[in-house]
């Protein structure tokens, strides 16, 4: 049988029955004992290979992504609020701990090559890979201690953005903003070795920090590569804010204004709270985060074979590609399909002709299929 570790299908154990209790004060409760009392020998084998797996694609996309225009934009912008002893990937500089976070979560997100946690839509390793190397870093912490710290926040993490059941998206929320900050929490909190109540005070100061709109996504502008670094600093300041003992909400999840009723707007009656806390430590679900293949959005990812394979079968002459409207010809039919046609919901929201256009509009996987 395959290595599930490999394959991206959720990985199930049996757990005693107050592992699966919802019966907390609150969720962020029963969330803190949980994180807070896990050790390394709890996580079966799978769970961990999958972990390094994450890490391992999120370190290499960071990599891949070092030598692109945004790049050393970003980096001018946090080298001008200071420097300090944080490691960039890739990349020969060093700033502080959490402005290095910000600029490795835009280097691990940048390409839109890291995983996805379809449940959730949201980009797991992008926020949570860049604290734990940071964190770790400025913790001294041990290989074992981060692997842990990447275990728990990825999967707290999957499970804030699967209990909106795709509300975040729809209210126009980037999941990977929102839920990133409150993972990254768990994993910083961790390295930090946060007691029960500290992790339950680190959830909350968490609501106070999490932001991140799709506005992005309707311009082809930058700023959506910032949301998951931005998330990881957020973890880790509300961690530290924890540490100390700064007082915050313990209704993070399920309160009146709390994430699923402030976030998810007229969504919020289709949101599942209790989902974050459901099945801990039975069920894994950041295990189903799936390695993509192509940088491109994950939804895509089908267009996007189909588009090879038809290149593959018939005679296809390009041109113009990543243009508003671009055109290809398929040679055998004298078809051509123009690329002005409204394709998506985003194409009909006005994409202005970008790189990151080419990453989210259907109609440009033709087009894409010649460089694979």
């Amino acid at each position: 049988m395959p290595n599930p570790a490999m394959l991206g299908l959720v990985i199930r154990t049996r757990a005693s029955p107050s592992e699966n209790s919802v019966n907390f004060r609150s969720l962020c409760s029963g969330l803190s004992q949980f994180v807070a009392t896990r050790v390394l020998g709890d996580i079966p084998n799978a769970v961990r290979e999958r972990a390094k797996l994450v890490m391992l694609d999120a370190i290499g996309n960071a990599f891949a992504a070092s030598r692109y225009p945004f790049v050393p934009v970003a980096l001018s912008a946090l080298s001008s609020l200071g420097s300090g002893d944080g490691t960039v990937i890739g990349l020969d500089a060093r700033l502080a701990l959490r402005d290095a976070v910000v600029m490795n979560g835009i280097l691990v997100h940048g390409l839109d090559y890291d995983d996805t946690y379809l449940p959730g839509s949201v980009h797991l390793s992008a926020s949570c890979v860049p604290v734990v190397l940071g964190m770790g870093a400025h913790a001294g912490a041990n290989g074992r201690d981060m692997l842990m710290a990447a275990v728990l926040g990825l999967e707290i993490g999957a499970r804030v953005a699967a209990a909106a059941r795709g509300g975040f998206v729809n209210a126009g929320f980037h999941a990977t903003g929102i839920a990133g900050a409150f993972g990254s929490a768990v994993a910083a909190g961790r390295l930090m070795k946060l007691n029960a109540e500290q992790h339950m005070l680190a959830q909350g100061v968490a609501l106070s920090l999490t932001s991140g709109t799709l506005q992005p996504l309707q311009e082809g502008s930058w700023t959506k590569r910032v949301h998951p670094g931005w998330a990881g600093a957020s973890g880790i300041t509300a961690a530290a804010f924890a540490r100390a003992g700064y007082v915050a909400p313990a209704q993070a999840y399920e309160g009146h204004f709390g994430l699923y009723s402030c976030f998810l707007g007229e969504h919020k009656a289709s949101a599942q709270p209790q989902a974050v806390v459901e099945g801990l430590g039975e069920s894994w679900e950041f295990t189903r985060t799936s390695i993509k293949l192509f940088p491109a959005c994950h939804q895509l990812h089908a267009f996007m074979n189909c588009a090879i394979k038809l290149a593959q079968q018939i005679s296809v002459i390009f041109c113009q590609p990543c243009c508003t409207d671009t055109a290809f010809f398929l040679a055998d039919c004298k078809n051509i399909i123009s690329g002005s046609a409204r394709m998506n919901q985003m194409h009909q929201h006005g994409y202005t002709s970008t790189i990151i256009r080419s990453k989210y509009v259907t109609v440009s996987m033709p087009v894409r299929a010649r460089f694979f």
